[in-house]
């Protein structure tokens, strides 16, 4: 059902440097660049501080690769990409997560 919110199907809240930040995550069986860069305006125009993005590895493209890099796109929070990608096999077959920045706003190196 379609709803309000961009189809957004979860929010999490972070502390990061003491503020609670927001993010949130679309999960989808298919998807293409523009349904991509939809999910990413929602980060953009500062609804949430990170946006996870999860679908089949077999739909993850060059360009949403390229966007979730681009430093001059997004951006990062405390060296963490602000856009990330997770693909359903990495989750089940890997356990691997989303990242979140150091809560207190320490950078990785």
């Amino acid at each position: 059902k379609k709803s309000h919110d961009g189809s957004i199907d979860g929010r999490f809240s972070f502390k990061f440097n003491n503020e609670i930040k927001k993010g949130i995550v679309q999960v989808t069986k298919g998807s293409g660049l523009n349904h991509f860069k939809a999910f990413c305006s929602e980060v953009g125009n500062g609804s949430a501080d990170i946006g996870v993005y999860v679908t089949f590895e077999d739909q993850v493209t060059t360009g949403m690769k390229r966007i979730c890099s681009d430093p001059d796109k997004y951006g990062k929070i405390g060296g963490i990409d602000k856009i990330q990608i997770l693909t359903f096999e990495d989750l089940l077959d890997n356990s691997k997560q989303y990242k979140l920045p150091d809560p207190n706003g320490l950078i990785p190196f």
